[in-house]
């Protein structure tokens, strides 16, 4: 039997509950949501220690991965009480809601934390990733062109969330009209996850403090920070 550890006690808290019941295809994409997760967190941990600034397209695919969307949408489905069967779960509409859902609250996650993450000298941040391009244009000069300069990244990204929002919607329409009788009900409660995870992210991140300070140089703010000894040897 496995050493239970600090990685693994919250895992099992988390998920053991939720197996009871539990279909085969839940517990196999469930399980690589969370391999998602933890990964993305060691490579996370990496970049940092290499000084790599990732471009837009790598934060990106990584953020997907980190942001803990996907996992966090497979246990909204047991609090519901459904699974999303593979039916449904392997068509290319369901798959990019799910995706949007992902993009839209890491955005909103990353809007919210850039001035805490700023602190510390980290640019894993889409605001930051933006403003560092190398093909960035630097139009702005000084306190009140950096601040001029962060406006319009912020503008740029309310952009992309807004296109993301309204493509969800015509992918919402179109998952309505292609499922049958069978599915439907699955098909509404899905996309009410999926609704409610990007709702309550924005009116949870209005509200709470967790962003209202800055981080002192040396104090470790992220769990990828927890797992730097894992890192040490590359």
């Amino acid at each position: 039997m496995p050493q239970d550890t600090a990685f693994t006690l919250p895992f099992d808290a988390a998920t053991s509950p939720d197996a009871d019941g539990a279909s085969p295809a839940w517990l196999e994409r469930t399980g690589q949501h969370w391999q998602w997760f933890l990964g993305a967190y060691t490579q996370e941990t990496r970049n940092r220690a290499h000084r790599h600034v990732p471009t837009l397209a790598e934060y990106a695919e990584l953020r997907r991965r980190s942001g803990f969307v996907h996992a966090m949408l497979d246990l909204s489905q047991k609090a519901y009480g459904f699974e999303l069967p593979d039916r449904l779960y392997s068509q290319p509409v369901v798959r990019r809601m799910l995706d949007i859902t992902a993009d839209v609250v890491d955005t909103l996650n990353d809007v919210h934390s850039v001035e805490k993450e700023e602190s510390r000298g980290d640019l894993r941040n889409l605001v930051l990733v933006i403003e560092n391009a190398p093909d960035r244009a630097r139009a702005h000069a000084g306190e009140r062109g950096r601040a001029r300069e962060r406006a319009d990244t912020v503008r740029e990204i309310q952009g992309m969330v807004t296109a993301w929002c309204e493509e969800f919607l015509v992918l919402e329409q179109r998952l309505t009209d292609a499922v049958g009788a069978r599915d439907a009900g699955t098909a509404a409660l899905i996309t009410d996850c999926m609704r409610t995870a990007m709702s309550g992210y924005l009116e949870w991140s209005r509200t709470t403090r967790r962003y209202s300070h800055l981080v002192p140089a040396g104090e470790a703010a992220l769990a990828a920070d927890l797992a730097a000894d894992l890192v040490r040897a590359d």
